[in-house]
C-alpha cells in the first residue's frame, strides 16, 4: 500500500518539469498529476540503440560462457531482449536464457525481465549501483558475469567489480542522447520562475540539462535527485540539489518533492 502522501492533492499549484526520456516520462507523470501538480515534459535526453551490435551479437554467440547477467537499467533489458528477438532467425539458435541467473538494479527494471518470462535471482532493496554491486559481490557468481549498460553512466559498478577481482564484460547495447531543442514555452515559464521542481533520474539527464539551459537558468528551479549517485553528479557540475529520494525510484522522488514542498 502507498504511503498517504499520495492520497491527497499535496502538491495542487506547484508546476513539476519532468525531464526523462519520451518513453519514461509518462510513468513518472502518472504519480504527479493525481497529487494535483501541474506537469510539463521536457525530455533532456533520448534513448536509441548502440550503433553497432557486433560486439554484443558475438557474445551471445558464447552465451554459455556466462553465468550471470546484470541489467543496469530497465531500458538495458528493454534492449536486450529486443535483440535477441531480431537475432531469433538462427543467428544466435539455442541460446538458453534459463540456464544462467539474472540479477537487475531495481523492481522496474526486474519488471521488464519478467515481462519476457526470465525469474530475476537478485534485486538489491535500493535501486542505486552501489548497492547491486554490494549484493553481486556478496552472493559471487559462479562463472563470468555479462553487465549490460548504457554506453555512459555511473561507473561504480564496474569499478567495484574490478576491484574485486571479478570476471566480467561490460556491453554498452543503447545510447543517451542529449536533446538540443527546448519548447519555447517551457523556457519562458523557466525564465518567469514558473517551474517549481524540476525532476533529475540520472547523471546524464543533468548533464543534458546543464547544456539546455545553464546554471542561471537551472537556478530558478528546484532540482529533485533520484539518488546519491545522481545527486553526486550534479554537484560536480555546480549544481544546487534542493531534494533527494530515499527511495530510489519514481515513487521516492514523489515523496520527496511532497515532503519538501510540506516542509
Amino acid at each position: 500500500m502507498k504511503s498517504q502522501v499520495f492520497n491527497y492533492k499535496r502538491l495542487s499549484g506547484c508546476t513539476v518539469m519532468v525531464t526523462r526520456a519520451d518513453h519514461q516520462a509518462q510513468g513518472l507523470a502518472d504519480l504527479l498529476v493525481p497529487m494535483g501538480a501541474e506537469v510539463i515534459l521536457q525530455p533532456a535526453i533520448e534513448i536509441v540503440e548502440t550503433e553497432s551490435w557486433s560486439r554484443f551479437d558475438a557474445a551471445l554467440k558464447r552465451f554459455s560462457s556466462f553465468s550471470r547477467v546484470v541489467m543496469v537499467s530497465a531500458n538495458a533489458a528493454r534492449f536486450f531482449f529486443s535483440r535477441i528477438d531480431e537475432l531469433n532467425s538462427g543467428q544466435v539458435a539455442g541460446i538458453d536464457l534459463a540456464r544462467v541467473e539474472f540479477a537487475a538494479i531495481g523492481a522496474a527494471t526486474a519488471a521488464v525481465v519478467a515481462d519476457h518470462g526470465v525469474e530475476v535471482a537478485l534485486i538489491p532493496e535500493r535501486s542505486d549501483s552501489s548497492s547491486l554491486a554490494d549484493l553481486l559481490l556478496n552472493i559471487p557468481a559462479k562463472g563470468k558475469t555479462m553487465v549490460v549498460r548504457a554506453d555512459r553512466g555511473s561507473t561504480i559498478l564496474a569499478d567495484r567489480l574490478k576491484e574485486a577481482g571479478c570476471s566480467f564484460e561490460q556491453f554498452p547495447i543503447y545510447r543517451s542522447r542529449d536533446v538540443t531543442e527546448v519548447a519555447p514555452e517551457v523556457l519562458d515559464k523557466l525564465q518567469n520562475n514558473m517551474i517549481d521542481w524540476t525532476t533529475v533520474t540520472s547523471s546524464a539527464i543533468g548533464a543534458s540539462l546543464l547544456n539546455l539551459f545553464g546554471a542561471d537558468l537551472l537556478q530558478k528551479t528546484r532540482l529533485a535527485s533520484i539518488s546519491p549517485t545522481t545527486t553526486k553528479a550534479l554537484k560536480s557540475l555546480g549544481l544546487k540539489v534542493d531534494a533527494e529520494a530515499t527511495e530510489y525510484n519514481m515513487d521516492g522522488l514523489v515523496r520527496v518533492i511532497v515532503a519538501s514542498v510540506g516542509s
